[in-house]
């Protein structure tokens, strides 16, 4: 159990938390009086002076509107998740036009 503690990178989550409440112009007080949580250990999250639960962590991530996902994982993790359950649903003609997408991004790759 320690050893996947030591694998959770705390500051990370801290820093993704405050990166999003602020791009969605929220307070640490007012997340805190939702999460029902203290004004200080709302801080601490944050700062990753404390660890912070999983159900805590689940309710901030339902204030934010976001996912677990982007609060634990860095962010090449969380788009590639994202996009493949976007695929998921995807047709034929949409897979077409994702593949010409792709073509064209790598072709322009090349050239610059």
């Amino acid at each position: 159990m320690e050893e996947i503690s030591k694998a959770i990178d705390y500051v990370k989550i801290g820093k993704k938390i405050k990166q999003i409440r602020l791009s969605k112009g929220l307070t640490q007080e007012e997340i805190a009086t939702v999460a029902e949580i203290s004004l200080s250990h709302m801080s601490n999250i944050e700062t990753a002076k404390t660890k912070v639960s999983l159900k805590t962590l689940a309710k901030i991530s339902r204030i934010l509107e976001c996912s677990l996902d982007e609060l634990v994982f860095d962010d090449k993790i969380t788009s590639n998740f994202k996009l493949v359950h976007a695929l998921r649903n995807v047709d034929e003609f949409e897979i077409n036009i994702i593949e010409a997408l792709i073509k064209a991004i790598e072709d322009a790759k090349v050239k610059s």
